[in-house]
């Protein structure tokens, strides 16, 4: 919690520049963006070799799926309901990337008070932006995922519905597309609420389109990024990321 791009990460080797490859329109938003809305949705199924989790896995929840194959390979209360928390901001950004184009990446969203006064009131994990600082959508996307950052969560929410209430029903509804049947959230970020839930197998179907968008998993795969200076933030910085991500062909999902 709190964490901040003031705190002077060292610079890594290699960072990928704002706007960097990310300009080639092939690696951001392809025209035939498979996760459109009618999509087809993943979904896989236990078989009777799928195996429970021993005790050497911790976790009191998880899923190990081989989407090549649609199986799930191993569980562990699987589809118990359980609190997301910040793996909420898979669906946030999933549902961001679907409602915008190419050309808004390029946009740049206002940072208001009710921004950060809503991450320090509920001591949120975030990407450290200061009000009235404008930052480009595109930063948006990294910020919410490379350091969790709520105030990147929220600002694109408000971004792409115009409210945060609004685009966290954007999330139910492409939750529910996405073949979820026992999630529902109540914010972009993860806070918890006793009405915000999904459960490991949700959060699988929800991990597959996002794996499946050229640019969600491109950012998902980024171990560092330069942020863009910006009239009001002259100064370059670079954030790391805080997750680490397994092969693309299967997801573990444990919480």
């Amino acid at each position: 919690k709190g964490n901040s791009r003031r705190g002077g990460l060292p610079e890594p080797e290699e960072a990928v520049p704002a706007g960097g490859e990310a300009d080639n329109p092939e690696d951001v938003l392809p025209a035939s963006n498979p996760l459109a809305i009618g999509s087809e949705p993943f979904a896989a199924q236990e078989t009777p070799d799928t195996a429970v989790f021993d005790e050497t896995i911790i976790s009191e929840y998880g899923v190990f799926i081989d989407v090549e194959t649609g199986t799930v390979l191993a569980q562990k209360e699987a589809r118990t309901r359980m609190n997301p928390a910040s793996m909420t901001k898979i669906l946030t950004v999933l549902v961001a990337a679907e409602h915008l184009t190419e050309a808004d990446l390029d946009e740049t969203v206002t940072i208001t008070i009710d921004i950060t006064d809503y991450c320090y009131t509920n001591e949120c994990s975030i990407t450290g932006y200061e009000v009235d600082e404008t930052v480009p959508v595109r930063d948006l996307f990294y910020g919410t995922i490379l350091p969790s950052g709520a105030d990147s969560a929220l600002a694109l929410a408000e971004y792409v519905a115009g409210s945060h209430e609004a685009f966290v029903d954007l999330m139910n509804e492409r939750a529910a597309e996405l073949g979820c049947t026992d999630s529902h959230f109540m914010n972009t970020n993860g806070l918890h609420d006793d009405n915000h839930y999904t459960t490991a197998y949700d959060l699988a179907l929800i991990s597959s389109a996002f794996f499946r968008n050229d640019m969600l998993c491109k950012i998902g795969n980024t171990a560092s990024y330069e942020f863009t200076a910006t009239p009001t933030q002259p100064d370059d910085f670079i954030l790391r990321n805080k997750h680490k991500h397994g092969e693309q062909y299967y997801w573990i999902l444990y919480y």
